[in-house]
Order: C-alpha cells, then sequence, then structure tokens
C-alpha cells in the first residue's frame, strides 16, 4: 500500500515541474522510511513481544534490525530520488502511467519482504536457519535495486532534458 500511496503521490508532484526538481521532492519520503526504520527498531527493543516462542527469532531480531537501520538510509537516499527522476523521465515521453506502474511494483518488492518473513516465521513456514541467508540476500538485492533505480533515473532524466 505504501508503494501505491507514496509512488502516486510522486508522480502527482513532479507532474508539472521542472525536470531538475525531480530528486529533491523525494527526499521527504527518503526521511520519513529512514524514521519509520527507526521507529521499526527502537519499539520492538521497548515492547518485546515474541512472534512465535518455538523458534529463537529472538535472537536474530537484533542483527537483523541493526543491518536494516544501517541500510535504510541508503536505500532511501537512492530508491526515492531515483523513482521520482525515472517518473519525471517517464512523464516526459509520455510513458508516465508506465513509470507509475514500474515504480509501485519496485516499492512493494522492496516494502514487503519483512511482513512476509514474519508471517514466514510465525506460521512455521520456513525453516529458522533460512532466516540470514534469505535476509542476507534480500537485503542485497534492495540495495543494487534502488542503486539501479538512481543511476537509471538520473541519466534517463539527464537525456530527456538534452531533448528538450
Amino acid at each position: 500500500m505504501a508503494g501505491i500511496f507514496q509512488e502516486t503521490f510522486r508522480y502527482l508532484a513532479i507532474r508539472n515541474r521542472e525536470p531538475k526538481s525531480a530528486p529533491y521532492i523525494s527526499y521527504g519520503f527518503a526521511l520519513i522510511d529512514v524514521a519509520f526504520a527507526v521507529m521499526g527498531v527502537v519499539l520492538p527493543l521497548l515492547i518485546p513481544t515474541p512472534v512465535n516462542p518455538g523458534i529463537n527469532y529472538a535472537a536474530l531480531t537484533p542483527i537483523i534490525s541493526l543491518v536494516c537501520l544501517a541500510i535504510q538510509p541508503v536505500v532511501s537516499f537512492l530508491f526515492h530520488p531515483g523513482s521520482s527522476m525515472l517518473l519525471k523521465a517517464y512523464q516526459t515521453v509520455n510513458r508516465g502511467l508506465r513509470g507509475l506502474i514500474l515504480m509501485i511494483l519496485a516499492h512493494a518488492y522492496m516494502d514487503s519482504f519483512t511482513w512476509y518473513m514474519d508471517n514466514a516465521i510465525a506460521l512455521r513456514l520456513i525453516n529458522p536457519s533460512l532466516i540470514m541467508p534469505l535476509s542476507t540476500a534480500y537485503f542485497t538485492s534492495v540495495v543494487l535495486l534502488s542503486a539501479f533505480i538512481f543511476i537509471t533515473g538520473f541519466k534517463a532524466l539527464n537525456n530527456a532534458e538534452c531533448h528538450d
């Protein structure tokens, strides 16, 4: 849901603006993401609630949370401006809806893993030994996807500006 709302609002916010302003509009989204990441780490430490007492998930949670907290600012400050630049580039070539759908899908992927992981653990759908490898693969893919979107958005926006 966050991807649908954030990307739609971003799409509307950059629609009638200069292409160079596109990345700056997204810094607010990135700051909010970082704030939620901090709250997601701090609040469970203040109010601990075991997801499933049969799984030693509590031992892994601090490690995963700290990695997430360290990576979140990098991901947010690459993904959100990159998304804005890509959306603006798609808008300049009259393919804005296609860009919006792509960014919603990318955003959904980036935001959904922890929800799926928490539910898979609670429902005992995955072996606890898979938590760290799956988390590592996820964090790596999210950093790479964010960097790819930022670089692609930057290049696409520069190419769109050169053709104007």
